[in-house]
């Protein structure tokens, strides 16, 4: 299974080397907890390693999507 990093390191040692791909994953916590910097932080080290990613929110109000 190929492995894609999230691209932050101590939850890629966590994680031996970063998430299963493909794979969906959900990000849960609450307010204010670093979802979405995470989401983003992880969406852009894959779109740097040539990945193609997708970013669904739930919870966002529609003035914030883009």
């Amino acid at each position: 299974m190929k492995i894609l990093p999230s691209g932050i390191n101590g939850l890629d040692s966590v994680l031996n080397g970063g998430f299963n791909h493909p794979s969906t994953v959900l990000v849960a916590g609450t307010a204010g907890a670093g979802k979405t910097t995470f989401v983003m932080q992880s969406i852009v080290n894959a779109a740097k390693n040539g990945e193609t990613c997708l970013f669904i929110s739930a919870i966002s109000e529609p003035v914030a999507m883009m």
